[in-house]
């Protein structure tokens, strides 16, 4: 897609925005602005780009979809490389079809790295990294789970961390987002510590509502495995 910075732009300054932390109800109110304004989601998130990778996403629910149009949901396999120039390119592309058809846009989710690549855009760079995955397949699952953790603590706290396959997946967008695609393929799995910093209020006051997302997230998924090895 050719872009027009004016038409961007204004796209862009028309649009509302909702960011926050995992489990600060971002979603909920996102859901009730849309309603209000009639607008259409666009989902500003790493992990609910992932067909398949529902446990600990918080992605919105069928009835919340049949409410309030979203988009950038389940749009990747966990195989597929997919960064935040391919985010830019499908937000950007979403964001404009709606505008065409007139409707509010609401940008909502919590992956900093995808708001600045909206705003700033991104630079030319790699989809995927091959190397980098074979890599870290060298690791233990303790050692990627701590890496994980050092580099992007709210995609730690929302995967399937028994599953090692999402645990590299994460690695894999968060090097390539960050730019720390060189040092991730260069150390081993216990480094001097690398340090990340960000914005935001405490995450203690969250404990009690990422309880409850991933309680209410594993029984739907243990009845759901129930069913079909019942049928």
């Amino acid at each position: 897609m050719a872009e027009d910075p004016e038409q961007l732009r204004r796209v862009l300054e028309r649009a509302w925005w909702i960011a926050g932390p995992t489990a600060s109800g971002k979603s909920q109110l996102g859901m009730l602005l849309a309603q209000a304004l009639d607008a259409e989601i666009i989902s500003v998130d790493s992990m609910q780009v992932y067909r398949g990778l529902d446990i600990g996403t918080a992605k919105p629910s069928h009835a919340d979809q049949q409410q309030v149009r979203h988009h950038l949901i389940d749009v990747a396999d966990l195989h597929e490389p997919f960064d935040a120039a391919a985010f830019r390119r499908l937000a950007l592309e979403a964001a404009l079809e709606i505008d065409r058809r007139g409707k509010p846009i609401l940008f909502c989710g919590g992956t900093g790295f995808y708001f600045q690549a909206l705003l700033q855009g991104v630079g030319e760079g790699p989809s995927g990294d091959p190397m980098l995955r074979a890599h870290l397949r060298q690791w233990d699952d303790e050692q990627l789970k701590e890496k994980l953790r050092d580099l992007d603590p709210e995609a730690y706290q929302r995967i399937d961390l028994q599953n090692p396959r999402k645990v590299i997946r994460a690695l894999e967008v968060v090097g390539s987002q960050a730019g720390l695609l060189p040092i991730l393929r260069l150390i081993g799995p216990n480094p001097c510590p690398l340090g990340v910093a960000g914005a935001g209020s405490s995450t203690a006051p969250l404990n009690n509502s990422m309880s409850a997302l991933f309680s209410g997230s594993m029984k739907c998924s243990v009845m759901d495995g129930l069913r079909k090895r019942g049928s």
